[in-house]
């Protein structure tokens, strides 16, 4: 019923010519993701959190990769589900979340949790999914996108600029 989880990544990386006018020599960081994770589950409900801190070891006013790799701290996930395995005594398997969720939709080319980027985007919102095994598979989602642009926000939660993202 319970399931808690941490996951830490560090990697180098950096440039060696200068691509902006006010910068000089090279620029390498350590970037560094550490992820925490708890999920708590009771009959055909759920919750998960997600809390993340990515940092690049510089500093994030002058760190010239900015908020992809540097946020304090963000919960990346902060939601509640429920699933309902045959629908109204149907082979339709529904699943609802109402919160931050991260989404991957189709080949990930769209809509997707990055994989390389230290940061990655969350959205506030409602996704529906509805489904016959092997068959078909319906989603929707209505949200507000979750902007990583302040890094003095230590938590991250309050970071919507008023715009939907929908589909």
């Amino acid at each position: 019923w319970l399931d808690l989880g941490m996951t830490n990544r560090i990697r180098r990386e950096g440039f060696d010519y200068p691509f902006q006018a006010k910068q000089d020599g090279s620029t390498w960081d350590w970037g560094q993701r550490t992820r925490f994770r708890g999920t708590a589950k009771w009959k055909n409900f759920r919750t998960l959190f997600e809390l993340q801190g990515a940092n690049s070891g510089e500093d994030a006013e002058t760190d010239v990769v900015g908020t992809s790799t540097f946020n304090a701290a963000n919960f990346q996930q902060l939601f509640v589900s429920m699933t309902l395995p045959k629908f109204l005594d149907t082979d339709f398997r529904t699943d609802l979340h109402l919160g931050r969720i991260n989404l991957d939709f189709g080949s990930r080319r769209l809509v997707a949790r990055s994989r390389f980027s230290n940061t990655s985007q969350a959205f506030d919102g409602i996704h529906l999914n509805l489904a016959r095994h092997g068959q078909w598979r319906f989603r929707a989602f209505f949200s507000q996108v979750v902007f990583n642009d302040d890094t003095s926000d230590r938590l991250g939660l309050f970071t919507n600029k008023d715009n939907r993202f929908w589909g």
